[in-house]
C-alpha cells in the first residue's frame, strides 16, 4: 500500500499536479483515506483518476463507454458491468468484491477498472463555497468598474486578492489560503477547471477563458495562471481580465471619454480616410479598447454605406453594423489567416 501511494505522489509531481515537497507526505493508515488525503493536497479529482488509471493501466467508467451497472455496491466501493470489475479505491483490499459477484457475472469477469474519483466528503459544497467565493471577488471588482483581479499569494498561509480600478491595483481583501474545509488550492483549482485548463498545475503557466453569470450580468473572464514561489513554496497566481456586466459593457459615446477637444478632430479626420494604420497603446485599464470601440460605432453611425469589419482577440463588445471576427489559433483562424480572408 505505501509503495502504490507513494508511486502515484511521485506521477503527481511528475505531472506538475503537486509541488515537490509532496514527496514528504505520510502515507494515511487506512486505506480509505488516500484519495481523500490526496484531494486535500490539492489534486483535483479529474487529474487524481487519470493518474491512477495510467499507473495502474485500468479503465476508467464511462456510462457512455459501459452502460449501467449490472450489479453495484450499495457504497459505491465496487460496480461491475461487462465483464469489468471498477474500483473505487485500488488501495485497499477491494478485491473481495469480485467474490460477491453471482456466478454467471463471474464467470464473464475478465479485468479490473477504477471508478472516476470523487471528492465524497462533501465535494458538491466545496464547489458551491469556491464558486461563491470567486463570484464574489469578480462581483466586487465589476462593481467598482474593475479591468482586472490579481489573486496572488503574499505567504503560503495569505493570498491578497486585488482589482485594477482606473489603472490602479486595489485591494479587494486578504485572505488565509485555508477557511475552515475550503483551501485556496481548491479554489485555484475551480477556477483552472472554469477556464478549462489542467487543474493542479505548478510548473507551467496556463491561459483559459470562461463566463460568468453575476448579479449584474454575464461577463467574459480572461484568465492567466502563473506558477510563482512563495518562501521556497510552489503557489499558483492569477490574473483575470474582465470584460462585460456593470458599466464596463455599456458601448461608450466618444463624447463620454472625456477626451481633450484636439483629439476628437485628430479621431474625425483619421475616421474620414480611406488607408492607413492607427497604432493604439497605452497600459491596462488606459482606455485602449473604450476609445476604439466607440470610433468604431462612429464610423457606423457617419458613413452606413461602408463595410466594417474587425479581427479582434477577444471581441469585448458587440457593436451593431461591424463584422466582428473572433481570433482563435486554435481552430486555424489566425490573424494572417483572418486579414487573408479580409483582402
Amino acid at each position: 500500500m505505501y509503495d502504490l501511494f507513494n508511486k502515484v505522489v511521485g506521477r503527481l509531481i511528475e505531472s506538475g499536479a503537486l509541488p515537490e515537497t509532496a514527496q514528504e507526505t505520510a502515507c494515511p493508515a487506512e486505506p480509505s483515506q488516500i484519495i481523500p488525503k490526496l484531494i486535500d493536497l490539492g489534486v483535483a479529482p479529474q487529474q487524481l483518476t487519470r493518474t491512477i488509471s495510467e499507473l495502474f493501466n485500468w479503465p476508467v467508467y464511462s456510462a457512455i463507454q459501459y452502460g449501467e451497472f449490472e450489479y453495484a455496491d450499495p457504497n459505491k466501493q465496487w460496480a461491475y458491468v461487462g465483464g469489468v470489475l471498477f474500483l473505487a479505491c485500488p488501495f485497499d483490499n477491494s478485491m473481495q468484491a469480485a467474490a460477491l459477484l453471482p456466478a454467471d457475472a463471474y464467470a464473464d469477469f475478465h479485468t479490473i477498472g477504477l471508478l472516476p474519483v470523487s471528492n465524497k466528503d462533501g465535494d458538491d459544497a466545496d464547489v458551491a463555497e469556491a464558486e461563491r467565493i470567486i463570484k464574489t471577488w469578480l462581483t466586487q471588482a465589476i462593481k467598482n468598474n474593475a479591468s482586472d483581479v490579481h489573486i496572488i499569494p503574499l505567504t503560503p498561509k495569505y493570498i491578497r486578492v486585488r482589482a485594477r480600478i482606473n489603472g490602479q491595483l486595489q485591494t479587494l481583501e486578504e485572505v488565509p489560503a485555508q477557511r475552515g474545509n475550503m483551501s485556496y488550492r481548491f479554489v485555484s483549482n475551480m477556477l483552472l477547471s472554469m477556464a478549462g485548463c489542467q487543474t493542479g498545475s505548478f510548473t507551467k503557466p496556463l491561459d483559459g477563458r470562461f463566463e460568468c453569470e453575476l448579479e449584474n450580468g454575464v461577463i467574459e473572464v480572461r484568465l492567466s495562471m502563473r506558477p510563482v514561489a512563495v518562501h521556497n513554496e510552489p503557489c499558483q497566481a492569477f490574473f483575470l481580465r474582465l470584460q462585460g456586466g456593470g458599466e464596463s459593457q455599456t458601448l461608450n459615446s466618444l463624447d463620454s471619454l472625456g477626451l481633450p477637444s484636439w483629439s476628437h478632430t485628430f479621431f474625425a479626420r483619421l475616421r474620414h480616410k480611406n488607408q492607413g494604420l492607427i497604432l493604439m497603446s497605452g497600459p491596462t485599464g488606459s482606455g485602449k479598447s473604450s476609445t476604439l470601440y466607440a470610433n468604431l460605432a462612429r464610423i457606423v453611425c457617419d458613413s452606413p454605406w461602408r463595410s466594417v469589419q474587425t479581427l479582434e482577440d477577444p471581441v469585448e463588445r458587440h457593436i451593431e453594423g461591424v463584422a466582428q471576427t473572433q481570433i482563435n489559433a486554435n481552430v486555424g483562424m489566425g490573424f494572417h489567416d483572418g486579414l487573408r480572408a479580409l483582402m
